[in-house]
């Protein structure tokens, strides 16, 4: 008998092996938070010539910033990508120097978050907040997720749906499980804690729209998706990881099966350890996510002293002198891969190319001997 396999079948057999290749025991939650560097935050500083002491000290203030941007200044009277100088009519001023802030390519929108002069507060704004902080020192201390609810302005919906969210919490912390770690996965390092260190813990705070030291992070919030600038519901965001938002829920749909869905996916095992296949928005965040962050990737020994290998910064009068030209300096700091970690990646990928041509084979060999 002549061996058939319909195509469907043939897809879903590669699709399945290239899925699991790919994936592991870690918990989306804490694979995140070791593994999933957040994309950076394009900031441009558009200038005339020269910048004076205060613009050049707030441009260092942002390069040397603990916060996933990256930092370009640009000339307007040299723009030379026509992009940029798109960028730079679209603002309509003369005033500058001007900070002009946008998402970074893999955001849902990657349209402006921040435009304005150049000047201390909307930088301190940009770059950090009360809460942010909060979120991130509790993500780094191991809390599962932080649910933020950013409130509609309406009493009664907001304090329904703030009682939904906790309620919820509370039951889920005790139900949910989480997946039993494969040593292969600990072996690949894959994992840098523990089982036992492993925790279930959820944690919420309520958002006013009109906090104005978290003007930033509402904006971003609500521009995770498209449609919640102009919605008046409570909103319910989890944030993960690195500040990461998993996605909102909105209005009626605070519901409990709808929490205990985002829940179930954060606790679960990661499916695919690629950032960009999995769902979520990064958040600005000011945090050394690399130095706080416990990982397997970090060596266990101590790094020599970089003084005397690395220049001194310049001076005030120095940077003055050099006069700043169309420039990006990246503040991200990625972490390096070790070996164990590139042998598994390279085995599960031939892996993974060696099936799918023995299937397409198969497959064909099949086809072919249905037709004869």
């Amino acid at each position: 008998m002549p061996l058939f396999l319909p195509r469907f079948v043939v897809l879903a057999l590669v699709l399945q092996w290239t899925s699991s290749a790919f994936g592991c025991s870690v918990p989306v939650f804490r694979y995140a938070l070791e593994r999933w560097v957040a994309d950076p935050f394009h900031v441009q500083v558009f200038y005339e010539q020269t910048l004076d002491q205060e613009a050049i000290e707030l441009l260092a203030r942002m390069k040397s910033a603990d916060a996933n941007i990256s930092v370009s200044t640009i000339d307007v009277g040299s723009i030379s990508d026509p992009s940029v100088l798109d960028t730079w009519k679209e603002q309509e001023t003369d005033k500058m120097p001007w900070l002009y802030v946008s998402y970074p390519e893999s955001h849902p929108l990657a349209v402006e978050l921040a435009a304005g002069p150049l000047e201390t507060n909307l930088v301190a704004s940009m770059l950090d907040s009360p809460l942010r902080k909060q979120i991130a020192n509790e993500l780094v201390e191991g809390e599962t997720a932080v649910w933020v609810m950013l409130e509609s302005g309406d009493p009664t919906k907001d304090d329904a749906a703030w009682k939904t969210l906790n309620d919820s919490l509370i039951e889920l912390e005790s139900v949910l499980e989480l997946p039993t770690l494969e040593q292969e996965d600990i072996d690949a390092g894959l994992v840098s804690v523990s089982e036992d260190e492993l925790k279930i813990a959820f944690s919420a705070k309520r958002l006013s729209r009109d906090d104005e030291a978290e003007k930033m992070f509402v904006r971003m919030l609500l521009d995770v998706e498209e449609d919640l600038i102009d919605s008046k519901e409570p909103m319910i965001f989890p944030v993960f990881g690195r500040g990461r938002v998993l996605y909102g829920l909105v209005g009626e749909g605070i519901i409990p099966e709808t929490i205990e869905n985002a829940a179930a996916y954060l606790t679960g095992a990661c499916s695919c350890q690629v950032k960009e296949e999995n769902p979520g928005v990064d958040l600005l965040m000011a945090m050394n996510w690399n130095d706080v962050v416990k990982t397997s990737l970090q060596e266990d020994r101590d790094l020599p002293e970089l003084s005397g290998i690395l220049p001194d910064p310049p001076t005030a009068a120095e940077a003055r002198q050099s006069e700043p030209t169309e420039t990006k300096a990246s503040v991200l700091k990625t972490p390096a891969i070790k070996e164990s970690d590139s042998k598994s990646i390279l085995w599960a990928t031939l892996a993974a190319l060696v099936f799918m041509l023995l299937v397409v084979a198969v497959g064909s060999a099949a086809f072919r001997n249905k037709d004869a």
